[in-house]
């Protein structure tokens, strides 16, 4: 880019303007391919953030170990309410049980996918 400049400041000093013109345009050709390279490079780089984003939402939402999570964290919120609601000892321990269950499942997922 630089070195068409030069010549193009050289050719105008010359009067040769036919030159100048072409140089001109091989100029904006130029710019405009470096624009393009740009805007690439700007896609790709958010196209890797959107891979990334889309695996670690698969990694925390699908995968058994998040599965699992989820289910503790359902069970726990059953045993909150049943708790509130002043539900029997054996319903409540019953759920607690399904937690300490759910919990070694995990554990044993984790070692095998994470």
């Amino acid at each position: 880019a630089n070195h068409l400049a030069y010549q193009l400041k050289k050719d105008l000093k010359e009067g040769l303007f036919d030159t100048a013109a072409a140089l001109l345009n091989v100029a904006r050709q130029q710019v405009h391919l470096a624009e393009a390279r740009e805007v690439r490079a700007r896609a790709a780089a958010a196209m890797a953030c959107i891979l990334r984003a889309s695996l670690t939402l698969f990694r925390r939402k699908f995968t058994p170990p998040a599965r699992l999570r989820r289910q503790i964290l359902d069970v726990q919120q059953e045993v909150a309410a049943q708790t509130a609601a002043h539900a029997s000892k054996k319903t409540i321990n019953t759920l607690k049980s399904q937690i300490t269950a759910l919990r070694k499942r995990l554990l044993h997922a984790t070692m095998l996918y994470e």
